[in-house]
């Protein structure tokens, strides 16, 4: 019999690290911690450097202390090579897309196409694994979003906003 993989997809952000927590804290199954970077070329990041500096330098030291193996996923095309391509549809067909700004077409559109990719195959490499989505009780819209694809363990223990912020804010993190 083969045994069931449990991922939580983890941004680095507020909710998916207050998930991780009180996954560990209430003993839930945990396979790894699913984290997929953005580069902005082949070397450099494309987070915002504190973020990416508490991801490398303490959430991921603190989670491998507890028992969470984290898989790093990235794409092979950079923001760069997104920024450098052309638009394919719409009325800037032809166009260089340029540095994204926000809205529509901004850094949603860099991430479609360099997060979504390498997390879409490895949920492929791994069908049938449940996924834990730090989505909070008090966010149905994103519940709606990721209802099909996953667990949200946050939503499921009656987590708020407000009580995960507490547990993302741990001195011991």
């Amino acid at each position: 019999m083969e045994s069931r993989e449990f991922f939580a997809s983890w941004s680095g952000g507020a909710d998916s690290t207050a998930q991780i927590i009180l996954a560990i804290e209430h003993g839930e199954p945990m396979t790894a911690a699913v984290y997929c970077e953005i580069m902005f070329d082949e070397k450099r990041s494309a987070e915002v450097p504190e973020h990416r500096d508490f991801i490398y330098e303490r959430a991921i030291p603190w989670m491998e202390r507890n028992g969470v193996q984290v898989i790093v996923l990235r794409s092979k095309r950079t923001a760069l090579d997104w920024m450098m391509s052309r638009v394919t549809k719409g009325p800037r067909t032809g166009k260089v897309h340029g540095f994204p700004l926000s809205g529509r077409q901004g850094w949603c559109s860099v991430k479609r196409e360099c997060k979504l990719p390498p997390l879409d195959r490895f949920r492929k490499e791994h069908q049938g694994a449940i996924y834990y989505e730090g989505i909070c009780i008090d966010e149905p819209s994103r519940m709606k979003e990721e209802k099909e694809k996953a667990l949200t363990y946050l939503q499921s223990i009656n987590i708020h906003k407000k009580c995960q912020e507490i547990y993302a804010e741990r001195p011991d993190y």
